[in-house]
């Protein structure tokens, strides 16, 4: 269904009357009173002969007398051109706030009509759909009827909006002719006593029409403000530009001096005003930018004038992401007014705000695709001389930008194209599909080793050589997390990439989610001998931010989709065996980890916090795999599953797969290890599940308990044993990092980044309970702390008796919700725990359960052992 955008505010926020009321009358009477004053001093009331004098004396005064009354007189006149002016506005003014109400009310009364009438389709549509849900299990519903008239109906009411705002519009620039013909009528009357002001020769206080504008009218948030901000940016980005055409001789670059000025008065502009940030780069142009970062790529620059240039390209990188359509987490109001009306604005009378920056970032593309030399000239491929492709520079200005402002992120247009053309982003990934090369090699130069063999060096990367990578994708990540909008990033992460891999116009291109072909297939497979395999100089850092970012909304099937997809790609990556691509040497280990995860240690932390919102699906999948990867909508839930194929299970339970991969991570930054992130994750989604099971009033209460115990015995035997632990180096590592396990768990939350983690409210409730009063003796068994002590072969074990704590704690918690009176269970002691087991079945104990607990006896307790056995079984078997 066409995406039809609706201006979904109150016709007072879309349709804002000034920021505040005018009183520009008093203005105007005090300069009437001024004028009177001049003709009540006693030059003025002179008459040109003076009673008495004579002579050349009095016939000087006469003279004098004359001319100060003719320049008063002048003044005066056009004070009261001035005056009649400002009383012209301020009767434009009044009846426009009318006006504006008028046109407010019939806003609101088609927005009103519009929302009626949609809420009657979904609900009749709601209700067909429960109806063939009914007649027919299972079957498909077709909605496509309902979602047409939806169709109708935002189509309908946004052309009723776009004629409701033409004619606010045309209300607006009525009173902006009154201002400017007050602004021109002021300037003359100031033109009596400051010569050239009107002309600009003095500029410098001159209250130019468009800073009065701004003034009056730029506070507000509609269509007003807008047009007033833009009027002021088009008129000062000129004077912007001009610094940057005062060039260095012997640099061809902007002076240094005028790169300081700009910096100074634009820099913070740049960054914070999405007006001002498009009207620069329209007079700058695309091409232009490319040359003067191909020009800074010259080492031979004077520090002073790389720290101008440095700062420069922050600047500018600010201003692109904001020039096409990004956001911020500051300014958030005016720029999102920006993003909505930049189809209104005008560039030059013809051309709209959204038109220019279709065809800016049209050019951002095709010269990003050219290659660049150090003198900022386009060359050919067939010259030989250090370059630069246009990406490359780009990606200089997107991630210098988004570090000097991490307030700042890339919007829709600029991932995802102007209204689907000409999207920056895709067309990036689009050419480093087809294209890969290694960004480590650009800064590299050939050196003598310590035997006198040749040797590569690697010096800083950079353009600044300041080490931000040369990697373009890997700083448009950087600028695209942080947004207060996730739905950008989540669309263009979701999109598919196709690409011409074997540059042969007679096979299929190849396609892909982006986020798994971003994940685990960019430029992963190299050619027997060449540098195209690149591994990310930030170890995935970016990436797995962002994805974590936009990845753990469950409500939303894009950011669960998102987590589907960087499981698949993980996967591509730690499957694939670079030993067979490489053809030399054992390329697929380090240090005994696999090298994918090995070079990616950042995003292998990450994913320990993108998978733990999912720990329940992959308790579910773990022990019954659907029959293919996706997201699934569980009937009558509004919480997505992930979930994956038996394919995809084995993947994770292989003793080079997912799980054993993970293990390997010793935490990032203060982050935890992501083995422990997921199975304290495991321990909350068990916890309520089983919290829930317990709580169950069905006949089938402890049937279901069951299958909730055996899905869960399969992940935490997973988690423990760790496939593939028995090698040394993996068991000796793991042994280590169980003392940290202990730890965390023993501490509590403080431990965990809970925030980033999981968003269920029970989280701190479960590990407050688990401290180490709670499970101590379950945990010490459970995760040994010395190597000779840790078996993998006894994991069951170890397993078991954790879940038979976890188990009897949260049947007395269930027993609390009765009896809200009974002492915590981290509080009970041994023997009062015992008591608590034993009395279940004694009809004198206060825990008796009347009969309850045999069923409880022999269908959970008495099976937990043969449960957890298969468990270890079965993940072994489809481990293989």
């Amino acid at each position: 269904m066409e995406n039809i955008m609706v201006y979904d505010v109150s016709g007072s926020s879309a349709l804002p009357q000034p920021a505040k009321d005018t009183t520009i009358d008093q203005v105007a009477n005090a300069l009437r009173n001024a004028g009177s004053a001049m003709s009540d001093t006693q030059v003025i009331s002179q008459t040109a002969v003076v009673e008495g004098w004579v002579g050349e004396s009095a016939n000087q005064y006469v003279s004098d007398v004359n001319e100060i009354k003719t320049a008063v007189e002048g003044a005066q006149t056009s004070i009261e051109s001035s005056a009649q002016a400002l009383v012209t506005y301020q009767t434009e003014f009044t009846n426009l706030k009318a006006k504006i109400t008028a046109h407010q009310t019939t806003w609101d009364d088609d927005l009103k009509t519009y929302k009626e009438a949609v809420a009657a389709q979904e609900a009749d549509r709601e209700n067909a759909r429960n109806e063939s849900a009914q007649n027919d299990p299972g079957g498909t519903f077709d909605s496509s009827s309902w979602d047409n008239e939806i169709s109708k109906l935002k189509t309908n009411i946004e052309n009723k909006q776009k004629e409701t705002a033409k004619l606010y519009n045309a209300d607006v620039e009525a009173v902006d002719s009154a201002a400017s013909t007050a602004a021109n009528s002021i300037n003359a009357a100031l033109e009596v006593y400051i010569p050239g002001i009107s002309s600009g020769e003095a500029a410098a206080v001159t209250p130019n029409r468009s800073d009065l504008g701004v003034t009056m009218f730029g506070g507000g948030t509609g269509l007003l403000a807008a047009q007033t901000k833009w009027e002021d940016a088009m008129t000062d980005a000129p004077q912007a530009a001009r610094l940057l055409n005062q060039t260095d001789p012997d640099t061809g670059l902007p002076t240094e001096a005028a790169l300081k000025k700009f910096n100074e008065k634009y820099g913070n502009r740049l960054a914070s005003d999405p007006y001002f940030a498009s009207a620069l780069l329209n007079k700058i142009g695309a091409e232009k930018l490319y040359s003067i970062a191909g020009k800074s790529t010259d080492q031979n620059i004077p520090a002073s004038y790389v720290s101008a240039l440095k700062s420069f390209t922050e600047n500018v990188g600010a201003g692109i992401i904001l020039a096409t359509g990004g956001n911020s987490t500051q300014n958030t109001e005016a720029i999102s007014n920006f993003n909505s009306v930049d189809k209104a604005l005008s560039i030059d009378g013809k051309t709209s705000v959204e038109s220019w920056r279709s065809k800016f970032q049209g050019d951002l593309i095709s010269n990003g695709q050219k290659k660049y030399s150090h003198d900022g000239e386009v060359i050919t491929e067939n010259r030989t001389q250090i370059s630069y492709l246009g990406y490359e520079l780009l990606g200089q200005y997107i991630g210098h930008g988004a570090k000097a402002h991490p307030e700042l992120s890339l919007g829709d247009d600029f991932l995802n194209g102007v209204n689907g053309e000409n999207a920056v982003g895709k067309a990036m990934v689009k050419w480093d599909a087809e294209h890969p090369r290694n960004f480590d090699l650009i800064n590299a130069s050939a050196g003598s080793g310590p035997s006198g063999t040749a040797e590569l060096k690697y010096g800083k990367n950079g353009m600044f050589r300041d080490g931000l990578s040369w990697d373009y994708l890997q700083n448009m990540y950087e600028a695209m997390d942080n947004n207060p909008d996730d739905t950008p990033a989540q669309k263009f992460m979701n999109s598919t990439l196709k690409w011409d891999d074997d540059h042969n116009g007679d096979t299929p291109d190849k396609e892909m989610n982006m986020t798994r072909y971003l994940v685990g297939n960019r430029t992963q497979v190299g050619k027997p001998g060449d540098l195209t395999l690149y591994w990310p100089d930030d170890k995935g850092e970016a990436l797995g931010r962002l994805i974590n970012e936009i990845s753990g909304d469950r409500s939303n099937k894009d950011s669960v989709n998102i987590a589907s997809n960087f499981l698949e790609g993980y996967n591509d990556g730690i499957s694939r065996n670079y030993d067979d691509d490489w053809g030399f040497g054992n390329q697929d280990k380090v240090e005994a980890q696999d090298i994918f995860g090995y070079r990616n240690s950042n995003m292998r932390n990450w994913a320990g916090q993108i998978l733990s919102p999912y720990a329940d699906d992959i308790a579910q999948y773990l022990d019954d795999p659907s029959n293919k990867n996706g997201v699934h909508l569980p009937e009558n839930s509004n919480r997505y599953q992930l979930m994956f194929d038996s394919k995809m299970q084995s993947s994770l339970l292989a003793k080079d797969g997912i799980i054993a991969d993970l293990a390997w991570d010793k935490g990032v930054d203060g982050r935890a290890p992501a083995r422990e992130v997921l199975l304290a994750s495991t321990m909350v989604k068990s916890d309520q599940a089983f919290s829930e099971g317990f709580a169950s009033n069905s006949p089938t209460k402890y049937t279901d308990l069951r299958d909730k115990i055996q899905n869960y015995s399969k992940l935490y035997e997973a988690l423990y044993e760790v496939p593939g632990a028995n090698e040394t180096a993996l068991h000796n590592h793991i042994a280590e990092r169980n003392k940290n396990i202990q730890t965390v768990i023993n501490a509590g939350v403080g431990m965990i980044p809970w925030g980033d983690v999981i968003t269920d409210k029970g989280a701190e409730y479960v590990f407050n309970q688990v401290k180490a009063n709670g499970l101590s003796p379950a945990l010490n068994e459970a995760f040994p702390t010395k190597i000779k002590e840790y078996d993998p072969s006894n994991a069951n074990n170890s397993v078991e008796n954790l879940m038979r704590d976890q188990l009897e704690r949260i049947r007395y918690e269930n027993y609390q919700h009765s009896h809200p009176e009974a002492t915590p269970w981290n509080e009970l002691s041994a023997d009062e725990r015992e008591y608590f087991k034993q009395g279940a079945t004694n009809p004198e104990s206060k825990y008796y359960e009347n009969g309850t607990y045999s069923q409880y006896k022999s269908e959970i307790w008495n099976n937990l052992t043969g449960d957890i056995n298969d468990a270890k079984e079965e993940n072994a078997e489809a481990g293989k």
